[in-house]
């Protein structure tokens, strides 16, 4: 959109093609202070834990240097410097050269290893292990742990998040009320751990989500003048499959390491759950410590499961002896070294063209700010987190990536009709657009691209008003333009007010401090609600179809479920129009 429209380069020029000329007000000024945070927050998130593997990488290498905090914090000031001077010498002359750089470093490192050990076995391996992401990728994509969760109900634990609907007070309670307990179903059904989805799904999901407007930018920035195809073949396809080598190469060496020491040591994992006990195996905190376990150290094998995650990859290296081990541990120490170092100025450089509106030269000092800025925090992180610092850039991953994957759903709405545009598409070419926009408010009901026929701004915030409190109202009106019959319009309104006002009264009759709260009031209240969105929903659909706007009954339901107050004083002052429709390209002729 920002090269073929001729549009700053900033990520709120994504959704030009939705709201048009609203991200130039508050808006977009919103969706690019959310974008620079996910990007120095998910930046964070990785130096944080990028900074524990090089600690105990440099412990490896000297026993002398601890695996301490003070380390950690100043590896993160001595990579934060790296990347300053990189971005500050600019795309094509610091971080491109730093990159193909690390990316060579990495091939060669992965050739190596490749070479070193059993090759046929790591052939097999990603061959296979290719076969079975392509196989489950969309069922394991679908996958919620159901039934797993649902032992957080069946548990009645006080101390985890309880789900929707599975308070103790609805299951357990009302069992023991009767005398009844349950067993413990992880015993009964052999379910696997309950939070397994938080620690691993959820966080990897907010994670990369938080990566999302970092990775996009810096893509975009690169990839002009190609089209969409050698984008999704050049910087998705090709970068997702050099991946798969990455991790089929380290991840088999892991496995193949894991069952050595299992045979090793005699000692039958349960692959159900998949549980090993360390302590049968020879291991205390991490370290062997059994006559048998310590004599595979010697041999140059670790029981990865009861190690650090931060000493995996330099573990897998130890069995081809210990000078090549050690020559090993420096290159990849040395390649994830500088792999956060270009994560990082990478990601210094998307947020100095965020924060500087799309500019391609934001000055010097604005870019030693966001560099300085990124290790500031990721310093705050490790130090606050403490013993617990995983647990803190965990949190801090998710809630970075929780509400821009609300954004993302928006800019695939967004690139789809942009490419609708582009080609000409007569589904929106013939289309009219809504007088009004349901994000008016944000410019203050006066945005720039309202044409002079458009509803006054007090027009506007008494729409909104009524629409909030006295929706019926609103609904009269608009059932009278499609139904041009006063009967219709009449039940329409008492209609929607009894449903819309039933479910205000049930939630406050289900409200904690309620002492005649008998419990499922809400439930009934929601379903109301529900169907007070599908009522807006028709409606919307009908004014669309007689006024010939562009949009879909999926947009309908989506704006009438999040904002129906903004969608009913929309279709209220729809009904008002008397002039020609503006058409739905028309903001789009730049």
């Amino acid at each position: 959109v920002c090269y073929r429209w001729n549009l700053p380069m900033s990520m709120r020029m994504c959704f030009y093609p939705l709201v048009g000329d609203l991200v130039y007000g508050f808006l977009g000024d919103f969706v690019d202070t959310l974008s620079i945070a996910c990007t120095t927050f998910g930046v964070c998130t990785s130096l944080g834990f990028g900074v524990q593997t090089i600690n105990a990488g440099l412990h490896r290498l000297d026993n002398s240097i601890p695996i301490h905090e003070d380390w950690q914090v100043g590896i993160i000031w001595v990579i934060t410097a790296i990347a300053t001077l990189s971005v500050c010498i600019g795309l094509q002359n610091g971080i491109k050269n730093l990159a193909v750089f690390t990316f060579a470093l990495g091939c060669f490192t992965v050739f190596n290893v490749g070479y070193m050990d059993n090759t046929w076995y790591l052939l097999n391996s990603f061959v296979q292990s290719l076969g079975y992401y392509i196989q489950y990728v969309i069922q394991i994509g679908f996958e919620c742990d159901t039934f797993q969760q649902l032992n957080f109900e069946f548990q009645g634990s006080e101390n985890t998040n309880q789900l929707w609907g599975s308070g103790t007070d609805k299951l357990v309670s009302r069992l023991a009320g009767h005398g009844l307990t349950m067993d413990d179903p992880t015993v009964t059904y052999g379910s696997t751990e309950a939070g397994f989805m938080n620690g691993w799904t959820v966080f990897y999901w907010g994670w990369w989500i938080s990566w999302a407007p970092f990775v996009g930018m810096f893509v975009a920035k690169i990839s002009r003048g190609r089209t969409i195809r050698q984008v999704v073949i050049g910087a998705f396809l090709a970068p997702s499959t050099f991946t798969f080598v990455f991790l089929v190469v380290f991840g088999s060496l892991g496995i193949k390491m894991q069952r050595v020491t299992e045979l090793a040591l005699h000692h039958q994992p349960d692959y159900k759950l998949g549980v090993v006990n360390c302590t049968e195996m020879g291991y205390s905190a991490g370290e062997p410590v059994s006559v048998d376990a310590l004599a595979l150290k010697d041999a140059g094998y670790y029981v990865l499961a009861c190690r650090s995650y931060s000493e995996h990859i330099f573990d897998i290296m130890e069995p081809y002896g210990k000078q090549v081990a050690t020559y090993m541990h420096v290159m990849i120490l040395i390649g994830i070294t500088l792999y956060f170092i270009t994560s990082s100025d990478s990601g210094s450089y998307v947020d100095d063209l965020l924060s500087a509106n799309g500019y391609d030269n934001p000055p010097v000092l604005q870019k030693i700010y966001w560099a300085v800025t990124e290790g500031a925090c990721a310093t705050a992180l490790v130090v606050a987190g403490g013993s617990n610092s995983l647990s803190a850039l965990q949190a801090i991953s998710i809630c970075a990536g929780f509400p821009y994957t609300f954004a993302v759903c928006f800019m695939c709405t967004s690139m789809y009709r942009a490419l609708l545009i582009d080609q000409k598409d007569p589904s929106i070419m013939d289309k009219s657009k809504f007088s009004t926009t349901l994000f008016d408010f944000c410019d203050a009901f006066a945005p720039p691209s309202s044409p002079a026929s458009a509803p006054s701004v007090l027009a506007r915030v008494k729409s909104l008003v009524l629409a909030i409190f006295a929706p019926g109202l609103a609904i009269r009106k608009v059932a009278d333009n499609i139904y041009n019959d006063s009967y219709t319009s009449v039940v329409h309104a008492v209609g929607s007010s009894v449903i819309f006002y039933s479910w205000f009264i049930l939630m406050c009759m289900d409200a904690p401090g309620n002492t005649k709260n008998v419990g499922y009031y809400y439930a009934l209240g929601w379903s109301l609600f529900m169907i007070f969105v599908c009522w807006v929903t028709f409606l919307r659909s009908q004014i669309r179809g007689k006024y010939n706007i562009y949009g879909s009954e999926v947009e309908d339901l989506f704006c009438a479920l999040v904002a129906y107050p903004m969608t009913l004083s929309q279709l209220e002052l729809q009904t008002e129009v008397t002039e020609d429709m503006v058409k739905a390209t028309e903001v789009y002729s730049s």
